[in-house]
């Protein structure tokens, strides 16, 4: 009788570990699947605060930094970060948050403005999101063209590379996917491998790392998808 109960309970568990099997390489978990990719990095703004990047860059490769938003705000962290991150070492770039509301064109010079030369960094970054009442009715895909795209033309212009694309599942299948996949892509899924070709995914924003004081106590960890040779390839000359 005892050894029939072992035999069951060893039965369980090798269905158990098979089931556990097939579901981590089915869903492919980010937690799971980011653990392959070598080159890591960050993403940071103002929530982040004052950042130490000496203790911050330990273990990391690069770092976008906010820079912009919409047609005026430009992020108080930014001047600091971009500095503090370079002499750290680290390969940097800088991003946008498109707004909605207000002409690509407007948006570009407050990007241009605020960052300036962009000399041996990574090509300016565009981040796509839903917001506020546009998480409830996204916005066209006309309406968002008539914005991203002389936006993203403006800057193209000024840096003399294609801007990378920020998006997250939903305004990657609504803007991104068929319109723009001949530039760089830096996919948002904290969930699952996004399960699509990417230059940069940002697999969590639940991470934990010394070296910031600002109000939001998590930070968003980032892998590149190739080698540090390929990314330090992407800077602009």
């Amino acid at each position: 009788m005892r050894r029939r109960v072992l035999l069951l309970v060893a039965a369980m568990f090798a269905v158990a570990l098979l089931w556990c099997a097939a579901f981590l390489y089915t869903v492919r978990p980010a937690w799971l699947v980011s653990r392959f990719y070598a080159v890591r990095g960050v993403d940071v703004s103002r929530y982040q605060g004052e950042i130490d990047w000496g203790w911050l860059s330990r273990g990391l490769s690069f770092a976008f930094i906010k820079a912009t938003e919409g047609a005026s705000t430009i992020d108080p962290y930014f001047a600091l970060n971009f500095e503090g991150a370079d002499k750290a070492g680290l390969v940097t770039g800088a991003y946008h948050f498109l707004t909605y509301k207000t002409p690509g064109e407007v948006q570009a010079a407050n990007f241009i403005s605020a960052v300036g030369d962009l000399h041996g960094r990574l090509p300016p970054v565009v981040d796509v999101e839903l917001y506020g009442d546009f998480s409830d009715v996204p916005p066209s895909l006309e309406a968002v063209r008539a914005i991203l795209d002389p936006l993203l033309r403006q800057l193209e212009t000024r840096y003399g590379a294609k801007p990378i694309l920020y998006a997250s599942p939903i305004t990657y299948k609504l803007y991104v996917r068929d319109d723009y996949s001949g530039y760089p892509l830096w996919i948002r899924n904290v969930t699952a491998d996004p399960g699509v070709p990417f230059a940069f995914w940002q697999h969590s924003d639940k991470g934990l790392l010394p070296g910031y004081s600002g109000p939001e106590k998590h930070i968003d960890l980032n892998v590149f998808s190739g080698t540090e040779k390929e990314l330090r390839a992407m800077l602009i000359p």
